[in-house]
């Protein structure tokens, strides 16, 4: 009998995937890591060499001689290898890091996929690799912003992911933690959430009970030092300043190339340890385009640093909804993200919710409840408090499929219900999602 449309493509993918080699792992890495360079540098940045911004250019022109502040981490460790920053040599350290970061990230994926026997689980893992390495929400946002604060907590994720399983460094994860804090604050909305989901995960998948109190332990000192870290930082941040903004200015125009200091980001620099001052700046009264009269303002019995933040994230949250609804774009551009991930959240939800119907390992069935709920969370809190549509939705899908991939590396019912999925879908009308999905570029910082 011949073979349907539909069945010789499924069986042409799977030969191509699992087609075995002395070492199945280096094709697959050779595969993932062409690709995401080749992605990034010629769909993402339009074939232009990867280089950094006005504003991550800034980003390398602080140390710690500002004070014991976040933000500041990025341009103190750059700083310790380059007494000078120019946009050359930021952008150089930058891209060498970014494709140690995609090795690194490519090595990961390729072992999950290789240590797979089963074909159709296989080739169902693979496919959803390479939608993970696709798409405007995905690892094209560190390539597009080249530099950016955010690919830190990329960098220190990929160190987190290796340790995990080891027998004495995964105990240095709670430092990682506190580096991404370091890094900036948002963290805790974003990577540490999925630090902390897999840790979970992993006390859940334990052998025995000292294995499971080992990892429960290292759960609970990271989730104390990721809000001990949080609280110190948005509280008392501003008391560790050294210098005044009038100083700060003078002192980052005689450290960059003037001509490549964005104006904004040379005066006010998006430092947490400003947003006190900033919060009481207008130009012309005007906060993120709604005018200071439009936002509320608190007036409660709490200590004066409590209060000010509060009213700060209040001005924030209240201004970016505003604008963001005023703007026809803005409108039509969040719905536009949603719709263009719809297909692979859809894929990744009912596979979750699968599991967590057919899982008896209550805390197991805690953290695909988890794995649920961080999507929406993580994008609301993020769109809430910045106008980085792209940058937070993206944040959002990364952390949401690497938990999923997590869990598949783990579960062989999980990778049987991806399986049953990825087959059920026409090959032709996948590949077509997949070209429309990985064609569709954004900008990061939109």
């Amino acid at each position: 009998m011949a073979e349907t449309g539909i069945k010789k493509q499924n069986r042409i993918l799977e030969s191509f995937v699992t087609a075995d080699t002395k070492l199945p792992w280096l094709k697959y890495f050779a595969l993932f890591y062409t690709y995401v360079c080749l992605y990034g540098l010629f769909i993402v940045n339009h074939g232009l060499i990867w280089s950094a911004g006005s504003t991550t250019y800034t980003y390398h022109l602080v140390d710690y001689g500002f004070g014991f502040l976040t933000k500041i981490l990025p341009g103190a460790i750059f700083r310790l290898f380059f007494k000078n920053a120019t946009m050359a040599n930021v952008s150089a350290y930058e891209t060498v890091l970014l494709l140690i970061a995609y090795a690194a990230l490519s090595f990961f994926l390729a072992r999950l996929v290789a240590g797979i026997k089963e074909k159709k689980q296989r080739v169902s893992v693979f496919v959803l690799c390479m939608f993970f390495l696709s798409g405007p929400c995905s690892f094209g946002i560190f390539s597009e912003q080249l530099g950016m604060l955010d690919s830190y907590w990329f960098f220190f994720t990929l160190i987190f992911i290796a340790v995990i399983e080891t027998k004495y460094l995964k105990y240095i994860i709670p430092c990682l933690v506190f580096l991404m804090i370091l890094v900036h604050f948002a963290a805790i909305i974003t990577y540490i959430i999925l630090c902390c989901m897999i840790l979970l995960y992993r006390a859940a998948c334990a052998r025995d009970k000292k294995e499971k109190a080992e990892y429960g332990v290292i759960f609970t000192v990271t989730v104390i030092t990721a809000i001990a870290a949080f609280l110190y930082f948005v509280l008392c941040e501003s008391s560790n300043v050294t210098m005044t903004m009038e100083e700060f200015d003078r002192e980052m125009l005689s450290r960059g190339e003037p001509d490549r200091l964005d104006n904004v980001y040379l005066r006010f620099y998006d430092f947490a340890f400003y947003r006190e001052q900033a919060m009481h700046f207008a130009d012309n009264d005007i906060v993120y385009g709604v005018t200071v009269d439009e936002i509320p303002v608190l007036s409660l019995p709490l200590p004066a640093p409590v209060l000010n933040i509060l009213n700060l994230l209040i001005s924030q949250s209240f201004a970016n909804v505003k604008t963001k609804s005023e703007i026809a774009f803005k409108a039509f551009y969040i719905p536009f993200l949603l719709c263009l991930c719809l297909p692979l959240i859809a894929v990744s939800y009912s596979v979750l919710l699968k599991l967590l119907k057919s899982e008896k390992n209550k805390l197991k069935k805690f953290c695909y409840v988890l794995a649920l709920i961080q999507y929406p969370f993580s994008a609301f809190t993020g769109l809430m408090n910045s106008n980085d549509i792209t940058r937070f939705l993206a944040h959002a899908l990364i952390i949401h499929i690497a938990f999923l991939l997590y869990v598949l590396y783990k579960e062989e019912k999980a990778r049987e219900i991806l399986a049953g999925k990825v087959y059920g879908i026409d090959p032709r009308l996948g590949a077509a999602y997949f070209f429309v999905y990985m064609m569709s570029v954004a900008e990061t910082y939109i």
